[in-house]
């Protein structure tokens, strides 16, 4: 069985990026880093477990099964699941007042 590759939309890098450079001018360097970290350590217990996150039963359909994985204390990465691919659709913050 082949194995899953990881895949960012553009969107969802977009996203990172703007992320890691918010934490980067507004809470210090090591902020971003330890961000950039829990990212890379989403990444790989997403290829490894695929089905991790929560099952986002509303996106889900017969092509892709959506899920969500808390990644940091106040971000949740969205991603799906084909048969060849774990794509990263989204990074959305948790805070209500973000």
């Amino acid at each position: 069985m082949d194995k899953r590759r990881l895949k960012w939309t553009r969107e969802a890098f977009k996203q990172y990026a703007n992320i890691v450079e918010w934490y980067s001018v507004n809470v210090g360097k090591q902020a971003a880093s330890s961000f950039v970290k829990s990212v890379m350590y989403a990444n790989e217990q997403m290829l490894k477990y695929p089905t991790i996150g929560m099952l986002n039963r509303e996106r889900t359909n017969s092509r892709y099964e959506y899920r969500s994985y808390l990644i940091h204390p106040k971000y949740r990465i969205h991603y799906r699941i084909s048969k060849r691919i774990v794509g990263v659709v989204a990074i959305h913050c948790n805070m209500m007042n973000h």
